[in-house]
């Protein structure tokens, strides 16, 4: 080989180790701004180009931990569970000691009641990070799914005993203290779930529930009433109120509170059946034929359709 030739194809090596290196930057740096994109299109609720961007960079990066766990959350959000079940066990056998993949699974797995394999993972989960509350209060809800109650129960104190604030999790305790026969602790557990979240509806309306049982009218009336104000769209917590205050005789605030709905009362057969029932008692105790008239004009159409 002519020496002359050697500078030459010096030159030409360092130029395309220079091109390839480039290249490598210029991927690195498309792939964390698809990485930025996605997160961003995620936080906005915006699942659909979250899955776009975090696709993308997975064609950069196949073999990406971080994008998988990205993208398998977006799919899970969205709904559509299989795709994340997909991303995640990839993203998971990608990095077997990071424990998000793993709580996103239990999540998946629960979301389709699949809730001894949510318990699995939960636990799997635990096994690399014990101290997070959340995952004690999940892995306690499965379990209550699966009617471990006894269980279920202490991994809801172990989640307080991490966070005392997660309102969830006291929640999950007054079910298992309710479901254990001790109405009273039950009932103290519960009022302290809405205490923490007063828009956690599932607790008001277990704890209205508590009420009723125990003929605490007045407690059980103030649940309802606070679910309805958390939820104005639906007409059934208004019709709950009132049917309510019928049982503890009081009838005008039973009319008064189903003039509330107004015309809000859909075409809805059970629903229709329920204020039919309020009246009827309140014409029970006021004897006054009219109520039964109007409960039944509310019902008829529903006996018609069968």
């Amino acid at each position: 080989m002519s020496r002359q030739l050697l500078p030459a194809i010096g030159a030409m090596v360092l130029a395309v180790s220079a091109g390839l290196a480039w290249s490598a930057v210029r991927s690195e740096r498309e792939f964390r701004r698809l990485l930025v994109t996605g997160d961003a299109a995620l936080a906005a609720g915006q699942t659909l180009d979250a899955v776009e961007a975090f696709s993308g960079a997975l064609a950069l990066t196949p073999d990406s931990m971080v994008a998988h766990l990205k993208r398998g959350e977006s799919y899970r959000q969205r709904g559509e569970l299989e795709p994340a079940l997909r991303d995640l066990r990839e993203a998971a056998a990608l990095d077997p000691t990071a424990p998000q993949p793993v709580e996103r699974l239990g999540d998946v797995n629960a979301a389709m009641g699949r809730w001894e394999r949510a318990i699995e993972l939960y636990g799997r989960f635990i096994s690399l990070d014990e101290r997070v509350a959340r995952v004690q209060y999940k892995l306690g809800l499965a379990l209550y799914r699966v009617g471990r109650t006894s269980q279920a129960s202490d991994a809801a104190q172990r989640a307080l005993a991490l966070d005392d604030t997660l309102a969830e999790a006291e929640y999950l305790r007054g079910l298992c203290l309710r479901d254990e026969r001790r109405p009273q602790e039950a009932i103290q557990a519960l009022r302290r779930a809405v205490t923490l979240n007063p828009g956690l509806t599932p607790a008001r309306e277990a704890l209205a529930d508590m009420y009723r049982v125990a003929g605490r009218r007045r407690d059980h009336i103030e649940q309802l009433e606070a679910l309805a104000a958390l939820e104005p769209g639906r007409p059934e917590r208004v019709v709950g109120i009132a049917a309510a205050y019928a049982r503890a005789g009081r009838v005008d605030a039973a009319l008064g509170t189903l003039e509330r709905i107004g015309d809000r009362l859909p075409e809805d057969d059970p629903l229709r059946v329920e204020v039919a029932r309020a009246w009827l008692g309140a014409a029970e105790l006021r004897g006054e034929p009219a109520l039964v008239r109007s409960a039944r004009d509310l019902v008829e159409p529903a006996a018609t359709r069968g």
